[in-house]
């Protein structure tokens, strides 16, 4: 019986403020190289973050990244007047 090599599959899931983006001035400069051999490799940076859609978006446009996200739902609460049953 013969084996086959199992092929490792990699995927980079990140936050943003202070990890992938700096955190005193929020630029990602410093992780654009990695960025740039992680892509040349197939592998997947996932960003992972409370921040809004709209800001990962802008984010990934610059980076050129088209994999899928995680980003803040933002939900707005009804006030307790709307949760009264009288």
């Amino acid at each position: 019986m013969t084996t086959k090599a199992i092929t490792p599959l990699y995927i980079i899931i990140t936050d943003l403020d202070g990890t992938l983006l700096d955190h005193d001035n929020y630029s990602c400069e410093a992780a654009k190289p990695s960025l740039q051999q992680l892509e040349q490799h197939n592998i997947p940076v996932i960003i992972n973050s409370s921040k809004t859609t709209a800001e990962i978006s802008t984010l990934r446009s610059s980076l050129n990244n088209t994999h899928p996200f995680i980003s803040c739902l933002l939900y707005t609460s009804p006030s307790p007047r709307d949760l009264s049953t009288s």
